[in-house]
């Protein structure tokens, strides 16, 4: 907990100092708004979804970025990112109040929302960056069968890309990221889970295209 409150506080500060120092600096910069939508693969961390003895592994079928970005600089920008994964999982067999069973497809969706911070190192077109990122971690998991079951927690992580800018309005990225975090189901998934807990990591590359929109 001590390290988490540690983290929070670090990514407030460094928010906080490059949006002061980069407003003061870049006097003549027009500050602009990007707009991406991102897709891409990747793994997931949780190895056993629903804590019991035969269980299935998160592997999403693919990963998607919302993103919205406010560039106080040719190198600074902050926004926010809804960053997540999708994925239907099948083979899982439900025994139900009345001991009849029931194997539905289940689907699973897990994503992190929260502000971002990147920091690119060549004011060109063509632009090299890395970023970091702090989430609430939210997700279900739902079937006509069985309803929607809610999980929730915190998340952190960050990453590098590559940016290709055409013309003034228009932006390619190519980018690798990982997010790490804990959470929570609401209530144990099924009466002989062990535990509520869910590991919401994920990795991934994802290839997006931006609007670009100056003030």
């Amino acid at each position: 907990m001590r390290a988490t409150i540690l983290f929070v506080l670090g990514f407030l500060f460094l928010l906080l100092s490059v949006t002061t120092v980069h407003a003061q600096e870049n006097e003549f910069f027009l500050p602009y708004n990007e707009f991406m939508l991102a897709l891409g693969t990747g793994t997931a961390s949780e190895k056993t979804v629903f804590n019991v003895p035969q269980d299935a592994k998160a592997s999403p079928d693919f990963l998607v970025n919302f993103q919205y970005m406010y560039f106080l600089s040719p190198q600074v920008g902050v926004g926010i990112q809804l960053l997540g994964y999708s994925q239907t999982i099948s083979g899982i067999t439900i025994t139900k109040q009345d001991l009849s069973q029931i194997t539905p497809d289940l689907d699973l969706g897990v994503f992190n929302i929260g502000g971002r911070i990147r920091y690119s190192f060549l004011g060109g077109d063509l632009q090299p960056y890395v970023f970091g990122a702090l989430n609430y971690v939210s997700g279900s998991v739902s079937s006509d069968a069985t309803g929607t079951l809610n999980l929730n927690g915190f998340g952190y992580g960050g990453g590098a890309g590559l940016s290709f800018d055409i013309g003034r309005s228009f932006r390619l990225t190519a980018e690798g990221c990982l997010m790490l975090g804990t959470a929570t189901w609401e209530s144990k998934p099924f009466q002989n889970s062990v535990s509520d807990d869910f590991n919401p990591g994920m990795s991934g590359v994802l290839i997006g295209f931006s609007y670009l929109m100056s003030q």
